[in-house]
């Protein structure tokens, strides 16, 4: 039977310009260790970890920004890869957070 790992980050969720409207929420996600095996896997679990995180930061404010949010979300998204530490899913979460400046052509 896989092993199931469930996260607990308690992040700040900074979803308003104004400190006082922050919420401090608790936020779990669980994984199994399997779905770290493949390229394949992993990118399903870094979307899955990535809407988790968008449904958290929505909920946490509704006075919020879009901008605010997606600064939210990505924090989050950010934390929990951090936690799970797989050096795969890492550099996977790091190449789709970078924004390309130019494309090459031929």
């Amino acid at each position: 039977m896989p092993s199931s790992k469930v996260l607990l980050v308690a992040g700040l969720l900074a979803v308003s310009a104004s400190s006082a409207a922050n919420a401090r929420e608790r936020v779990d996600f669980s994984f199994r260790e399997d779905e770290l095996a493949t390229p394949a896997a992993r990118e399903l679990l870094l979307a899955r970890i990535e809407r988790t995180s968008v449904q958290s930061c929505d909920r946490a404010s509704i006075l919020a920004t879009k901008a605010a949010k997606q600064y939210c979300a990505d924090d989050l998204t950010e934390q929990f890869v951090n936690a799970i530490a797989n050096d795969a899913l890492s550099l996977l979460a790091e190449s789709k957070a970078r924004a390309a400046f130019r494309t090459a052509r031929r």
